[in-house]
């Protein structure tokens, strides 16, 4: 609005120099009854310079009269259209202001949107704090509760039965593998303990210990030992002191 009332008084001021046509002089009552007055005088000054000449004192105190309205009129009208560049100043001088207070106004309303935007944030950490602090509260009455509780979490669904017989020791399946393991770790013995005293057995067992060429071998006539008398034999000579070989050489 100041604006508009700035722009409306520069444009008055632009126009002075016809300061007749202004709306403010127009409109003016005291101006309107001076222009009638000289209206009036003009005439009556036309009519004594007919009737009575320019040089008689009634045409001249005529003319002084209305010299002294033109010269109202005048003033008048200077007054109107200094009131119009004052208003045009007050007006800019007041823009200026109104300018300046809106400038502020703006760095205010920034401040206060970035204030409202911390609280919003402190709003929000409050409330994630408030539903923490809610949690918290919560959880620590049901620990309370459950402590105070003689109830415990576990419940027997259904009584445990004595078993009618043991589960362990398998005495047969024991004793099955104790007399598999036995029987072959004996076998193992016998068959260690056989390697390790080799016995001659044979011309190439004799001419392998001794080193030296075997000129006849006697076979045996009696009939193959059978593993009965192999163990009996293994185990006497075990017993008994080893006699030493005696070879026939011929």
């Amino acid at each position: 609005m100041v604006q508009a009332q700035t722009s409306d008084s520069l444009s008055k001021k632009k126009s002075a120099g016809g300061s007749d046509t202004l709306a403010e002089v127009m409109q003016n009552p005291l101006i309107n009854g001076l222009k009638s007055d000289i209206a009036r005088l003009e005439g009556r000054l036309q009519d004594s310079n007919v009737n009575l000449g320019k040089n008689h004192p009634q045409t001249l105190r005529t003319e002084s009269e209305l010299a002294s309205l033109k010269a109202k009129l005048a003033s008048e009208t200077q007054k109107i259209s200094g009131s119009i560049g004052t208003s045009y100043t007050v007006g800019k001088q007041k823009e200026k202001e109104l300018l300046e207070a809106i400038e502020t106004q703006k760095a205010r309303v920034l401040d206060l949107n970035k204030q409202s935007d911390e609280i919003s944030v402190l709003k929000r950490d409050v409330e994630s704090a408030q539903r923490a602090f809610e949690s918290v509260s919560l959880r620590s009455a049901q620990t309370r509760l459950e402590s105070l509780s003689v109830q415990t979490n576990a419940v027997v669904l259904s009584p445990a039965d004595v078993p009618i017989e043991h589960s362990k020791p398998r005495f047969l399946l024991n004793l099955l593998i104790s007399i598999f393991l036995g029987t072959l770790l004996g076998v193992g013995a016998a068959l260690m303990l056989e390697l390790g005293n080799r016995r001659v057995r044979s011309a190439e067992d004799l001419a392998e210990a001794i080193d030296l060429p075997v000129l006849a071998a006697i076979s045996s006539t009696l009939p193959p030992p059978t593993l009965r008398d192999t163990l009996r034999s293994f185990l006497s000579r075990r017993k008994a002191p080893h006699a030493a070989p005696v070879a026939s050489v011929s």
